[in-house]
Parts: C-alpha cells; sequence; structure tokens
C-alpha cells in the first residue's frame, strides 16, 4: 500500500499552487525495500496538516496556541449549487467579489443573475464544466476554482471519507510549537470535499481552509486545492464579513497567517512500493502493480526482471525514477499483445510530462565529455557512468511503453524519458515508446548500443538526442512533435539533434559522436513556438558527427529538414521530405525537396504512421548491419506501405 498525498504549500498571504519537489531520492546507502500493502510512511490513513502559525507579518511566530478547525457545511456540490435551502448562505458570499462597486462584495444570489458585472452560468460552466468549487476575486474581474475531482476509491475503503460534515463541528485542534510550527497531525473526523474555519485562540479573525476530494500524491492543475482566505491588499477581497474573515483595508489585516501549510491525504493503494537501492536479484509479478518511490536503484551485480504486462508507476513525490547502474541489468521483455508499461501514478486524464523521472541506464560504454574513456557524472543527479567497454551489456528492453517521465533539474541538466549513459553494444533495446516526456524522449550520452523499433511522440524537446562520442545504430523508429507540449523558453524542438560532444566542440573523431540513422520518420506540426528542423547537427568542428538514410519528413514548414551547423558536419543520404516550404538544407549533400508520399494520419492522439501510398525506394540502407537479424531496407521511413505496422499493439498515445 501507498502513501498518497495531497500536498499544498502556501507562503505568505496568497494561496498558490507549488509544484512538488522534484529532487530525487538518491540516497545510494539505502538498503533494498519491497514495501507490501502498508503505507511508506507507517502512518495511519487520514488527513494531516502541517505549518507554521505566524502572525499578520507573516513571520512573527505565534507560539505555543491552538488552531481549532471547525466545519462550515459547505462541500463541493453546495459550492455548485449555491444558495439553497439546503446550502446555507454565506459561501459564495465568502468568496465572490464584482468588478466594480469599488469592490464592495456582493451577496450570493448575485450567481448566475442577470445582475451587471455578475459572473454568469455560461461563464461557470465553461471555465469549470460540472463542478465549480468557489468563485475568488482576481485582478479584472473574478476567478473560478475548479475541482473536478473525485476521491478516490482506495481512499473511501480504508475510511478517508469525502461527505458533508455539518456546520459547527470541530474535526481538530492543533497546538504549535515554541516557533510556531506543528508538524503532521492527524485529524481523524475531517473529510476532504469540505471547507472548514480555522481559528486561533486569542484571535479575533478566522481563514478558511479547503482539502481536496482528489487524495493524490500530488497538486490538482488550476490552484484549486485549498482556499485559505485572500491578501490583506486584495481590494477585491470578496468577503462578507472583513471584521471576521479577511482584511478590510491594509490597515485591518488578518491577524494571523499560516505558512508552509501542507494538508496531506494519506491512505492505502493497491501498489507494492520499490525505494531504495535493490540489493539482490529479483523478479516482480505481472499480477502486481508497482510503484517507484524515489530513484530506485539497480546497482552493479543485481538483476531487475519485469516479465510481460507488468504496469509500474512513478510517483510524483518523492519523484519515482528508475536508475540501471553501472554493471547493473534490465530484463524487461514484454510483447505486442502484452508490454511492459511505465506510467505516472496520477488518474488517467491528469497525467502530464515531468509527473515522474524515467528510466537511467548507465553503462561502462565509452563516453567522451573531457577525454574519451574517462567517466562523467550523469544529468540529473545521476552519479558517474562511462567507461572504455563498447561492448557491455545493461540488459534488455522489448515492447516497454514510458509515458509522462522527466524532469528539469537546471537548463541542460534534466531526466529524459529514456536516459542511456555509455550504454554497450551487448545490450538489447527495441520496441520502446516515449510519450509525453518532459525533455527529450530518448537521449544518448556516448556508449554504442544499437536500437531499432522506437517511437518518441509529444516529448517536449527533442524526440531523439546524442552526444558525447554515441556510435551506436538507430533504425526504423518515429518522432512525432507535438504542438501542444512545447512551451516559450524550452529548448528548440527537433526530431533529431546530434552534438558531436556537448563541450562545445569535439576536436577529433575520436571524442565525436558518430551515430548511424536509417528508416526514421519524422513528423512536425508546421509550425509554432520552438519548432525546429528535423534533423539538427552540430558542436563537431566539420568533422563527422552522424549518417541519416532513408528518412520520412513531413510537416516541419519552412524549418529546415536537416541543419548543420558551420561546426558541424554529417552525412545525409536520401532523404525524402513531403513538402515544398522547407528552406534548402544546410547539410551536404542536401535533400530532395518533393512532394507525394503523405503519412496517413497526423493525430496526437490516434496517429497512423503507414504512409498513404507507396513510399519512395533508393538505395539499400546498410548502415543497421550490427543489429542481429536487422534486414537492409530500400524504404524510406520508419514503416513501408504494404508492410507490417510494427507499432500495433503495444504503443498507445494518452493525451494526459
Amino acid at each position: 500500500m501507498f502513501k498518497n498525498i495531497l500536498l499544498i504549500t502556501l507562503v505568505s498571504f496568497m494561496a498558490i499552487n507549488c509544484p512538488p519537489d522534484k529532487k530525487p531520492n538518491n540516497n545510494l546507502g539505502l538498503a533494498a525495500v519491497l514495501l507490501s500493502q502498508q503505507n511508506a510512511s507507517g502512518r495511519a490513513n487520514g488527513v494531516y496538516i502541517s505549518g507554521r502559525l505566524v502572525g499578520a507579518d507573516g513571520t512573527t511566530a505565534i507560539a505555543g496556541s491552538t488552531i481549532t478547525i471547525t466545519a462550515r457545511n459547505e462541500s463541493s456540490a453546495i459550492a455548485r449549487l449555491g444558495v439553497t435551502a439546503t446550502a446555507p448562505a454565506g459561501f459564495y458570499q465568502n468568496v465572490i467579489s464584482l468588478a466594480g462597486a469599488g469592490g464592495n462584495p456582493q451577496p450570493a444570489t448575485l450567481y448566475g443573475s442577470t445582475t451587471a458585472g455578475a459572473p454568469t452560468n455560461t461563464t461557470r460552466d465553461s471555465e469549470c464544466g460540472a463542478t465549480v468549487v468557489a468563485m475568488y476575486s482576481a485582478s479584472i474581474t473574478n476567478r473560478v476554482i475548479c475541482d473536478s475531482s473525485a476521491l478516490d476509491a482506495s481512499a473511501r475503503a480504508v475510511g478517508v471519507s469525502d461527505a458533508l460534515v455539518g456546520a459547527g463541528t470541530v474535526v481538530g485542534t492543533i497546538t504549535v510549537g515554541s516557533d510556531g510550527s506543528f508538524t503532521a497531525n492527524r485529524l481523524p473526523t475531517i473529510a476532504t470535499g469540505n471547507t472548514y474555519t480555522l481559528s486561533v485562540a486569542g484571535r479575533v479573525k478566522t481563514r478558511r481552509l479547503r482539502v481536496a476530494k482528489s487524495g493524490t500524491s500530488t497538486l490538482l492543475d488550476g490552484g484549486n486545492d485549498l482556499i485559505l482566505g485572500i491578501s490583506a491588499t486584495d481590494t477585491n477581497r470578496g468577503t462578507s464579513a472583513a471584521t471576521v474573515e479577511g482584511a478590510g483595508t491594509t490597515a485591518n489585516p488578518y491577524d494571523f497567517n499560516i505558512v508552509d501549510l501542507q494538508v496531506e491525504v494519506v491512505y492505502s493503494k493497491p501498489f507494492d512500493i520499490l525505494t531504495g537501492t535493490i540489493s539482490s536479484s529479483r523478479s516482480l509479478s505481472s499480477s502486481r502493480d508497482y510503484l517507484l518511490s524515489g530513484t530506485v536503484i539497480v546497482p552493479s551485480g543485481v538483476t531487475l526482471t519485469i516479465p510481460a504486462g507488468t504496469r509500474i508507476f512513478g510517483a510524483v513525490s518523492p519523484a519515482g525514477a528508475l536508475l540501471i547502474k553501472q554493471g547493473g541489468r534490465i530484463d524487461a521483455q514484454g510483447t505486442a499483445s502484452s508490454p511492459i508499461v511505465f506510467s505516472s501514478e496520477k488518474a488517467a486524464g491528469s497525467r502530464a510530462g515531468g509527473d515522474w523521472q524515467g528510466i537511467i541506464i548507465q553503462g561502462n560504454g565509452i563516453q567522451t565529455f573531457g577525454g574519451a574513456g574517462v567517466t562523467a557524472i550523469g544529468e540529473g543527479d545521476t552519479g558517474t557512468f562511462g567507461g572504455n567497454n563498447n561492448a557491455d551489456n545493461s540488459g534488455t528492453m522489448r515492447y516497454v511503453r514510458i509515458e509522462f517521465a522527466g524532469a528539469p533539474f537546471s537548463p541542460g541538466n534534466e531526466r529524459n524519458c529514456l536516459s542511456l549513459m555509455g550504454v554497450g553494444s551487448l545490450t538489447t533495446l527495441e520496441y520502446i515508446q516515449c510519450h509525453r516526456g518532459f525533455d527529450d524522449g530518448f537521449e544518448w550520452w556516448g556508449g554504442a548500443v544499437n536500437m531499432r523499433y522506437l517511437v518518441a511522440t509529444g516529448n517536449r524537446d527533442d524526440q531523439f538526442d546524442y552526444t558525447d562520442g554515441y556510435i551506436g545504430t538507430v533504425q526504423y523508429a518515429i518522432g512525432h512533435l507535438f504542438a501542444t507540449p512545447t512551451a516559450a523558453n524550452d529548448d528548440t524542438s527537433r526530431c533529431v539533434e546530434g552534438d558531436g560532444n556537448s563541450a562545445t566542440q569535439c576536436t577529433s573523431a575520436t571524442v565525436c559522436a558518430n551515430p548511424k540513422f536509417a528508416n526514421v520518420t519524422c513528423v512536425g506540426f508546421n509550425a509554432g513556438q520552438n519548432h525546429g528542423d528535423a534533423i539538427f547537427v552540430r558542436r563537431a568542428s566539420e568533422l563527422q558527427a552522424g549518417t541519416h538514410s532513408h528518412y520520412l519528413i513531413q510537416n516541419f514548414g519552412t524549418n529546415r529538414p536537416t541543419n548543420c551547423s558551420t561546426a558541424a558536419a554529417t552525412s545525409v543520404n536520401n532523404i525524402f521530405v513531403n513538402t515544398t516550404t522547407g528552406t534548402n538544407s544546410a547539410c551536404l549533400p542536401p535533400p530532395t525537396l518533393e512532394q507525394g508520399v503523405a503519412i496517413t494520419n497526423l493525430s496526437d492522439t490516434t496517429p497512423n504512421y503507414v504512409p498513404a501510398s507507396a513510399n519512395p525506394t533508393t538505395g539499400n540502407v546498410n548502415v543497421n548491419l550490427l543489429i542481429n537479424s536487422a534486414a537492409s531496407s530500400t524504404f524510406y521511413g520508419a514503416l513501408e506501405f504494404g508492410g507490417t505496422n510494427w507499432t500495433t499493439g503495444w504503443t498507445a498515445f494518452p493525451a494526459n
């Protein structure tokens, strides 16, 4: 069973939706732990509250006081319905204000009325859908705070409630310490989906607290989990009782605040939890679901075996990841009809890139940052990798889908969907999908692993990225850029990005990446923020930094189909570009810009990457002979018209 946490952090006066801490649990000294059917924290199921009680200035501790938490008889349904015979007046009055009228609060009956300036049901429904928690003042008119979540059945089964709590019911008291702090106080009778009044002994005013229903271990989107009063300087304060709850003016502020507030909903879920360092080889079971809590490490001499059909979820906090260290091995062999799936622990429909931190494999292959054969420190605080054995073996992965992974640590220092660091050629990696990762889909730092049958869809940065002496071969690969995952200030998104060396330039062929990519389908979305070239190679000091052959490129708009910077070189042969609008390639020889063959369906959620008509054919691909049983081919792209669609059965394309 798993400790499920709803975490909300408030700083000073404002309720804010802070992202969960993305730093991994990377303690290499932890013993192997498999926690089966018990809360990871050892705490009883229920709702816990932590924080620090301070004065109106937001910093001075209120020592030794008692906080009383009292129900307001306000649930999500009441918030939605407003003042009715079963929903007492007062809720909207304390959270609605309208533009104009000097910022004075308006009565609850204005909600959905024809009164000038009142928020309408149409506005409410278009912004929130079926459930509305509250109206809350904003800079212009109003803000709708929505809650479309539902209490997880696992929580309800072990006694966590979302029932309506009657007005005036005291659900708990908290006595704070000498510095005003209180930690993990369990409130066994508190129910999620309700609002509560916080009062402090000796203080005139009160504050409002809301506990969301979701009970997941992360925040919902949209700042909708908590209401704890509003800023004393907010003239549209939306309170009908300024002397009791809320501030009338800056001269009449709240007389207490709670900072660093955390509300945790802790309950059992039917996961077996993996955490820490696995001390001996073990096999998981396809009949169980597993959760990666923190960075789970497979050290040297240990093999983690994952059978077909197993589902493994990455925790959001502490952020889950799977790290195969040098000498460790993974044996994850799914099938087309029964793939192994790594995904976010969030409920389907609320997942997003960066929910957890992906899979990292570190081998003893040659990497060239700092010199060929030296070790390096992996991105994302993953420790050392690399060596002098390009025939190293880190295990096998087949028919594996990885979703919603990756994490930023600092610019240029991220965890990806699948990070491959110094991975050797005896490692088998094929039939793998990286879907909607936060950074890159597949990224290689050095090594010589050969890979085929790869699908990279909707990753925020590059779909495939290599650097630091990677010399392996990739054949039959699909890279599809989605418009929605890209964002301002991200790195430019490309299908394939190659760096001869990440240390600005590679100074000789021995330290320059030089992989071979063949039979690749690259799909863009024509134009948009950070939409880059299909193939981009740089940092090679005019040395060879990759061979690219038999591509099918579509929807890259006015971007170059291939772009080699002035400090890079690459071989580009037999590239078919289904457009006439792209600028000429900066690589020599450039591909011919053509029209004709289009991919069948470019939908983000239901794509079909098979060409709609016969592929063009020019010259045999002979760059992939290092992969056992790989036949050379003459067709462009990853899939052949009329041939076997190797993506069928094991890939999936959920939006969230």
